[in-house]
């Protein structure tokens, strides 16, 4: 029996490490905001709002994310830089944590194309100035 999709309804997605250690992370909430968190190691995180998006098109990045099924998905490895993506999706106790290292070239189509729409999202939205 086939998986069922199930809706998106928070993302989560970044990299980290490095020289620097450094590890950014956006995060996408339904209601349109969107939160940019950065990491230096031995330091406290710093998140910030980084902008608004209309309910809409948040909406229509997390269909574009549903029917990859992430919540299938079992990868936890690291590297040097490691790409962190963290699926919320409806129905589902516990969020789905997916993480692999740069040079990784294996992993699962479905996750690759996960973080190439929502890093094209970010790109087509600047940060916004909030007083």
């Amino acid at each position: 029996m086939a998986q069922k999709n199930k809706p998106v309804t928070f993302v989560q997605f970044g990299s980290g490490g490095g020289f620097t250690g450094l590890i950014v992370n956006y995060s996408i909430y339904k209601n349109g905001q969107i939160f940019k968190e950065e990491k230096l190691p031995n330091k406290p995180s710093e998140q910030r709002l980084y902008t608004r998006v209309s309910k809409k098109e948040v909406k229509k990045i997390f269909k574009k994310l549903t029917p990859l099924q992430l919540h299938t998905v079992t990868l936890k490895e690291t590297g040097n830089v490691t790409n962190n993506l963290k699926i919320v999706s409806k129905n589902t106790p516990n969020s789905v944590v997916i993480t692999w290292g740069i040079e990784n070239t294996s992993i699962p189509s479905a996750v690759a194309k996960a973080y190439e729409l929502l890093t094209k999202f970010i790109e087509a939205h600047p940060p916004t100035v909030i007083p």
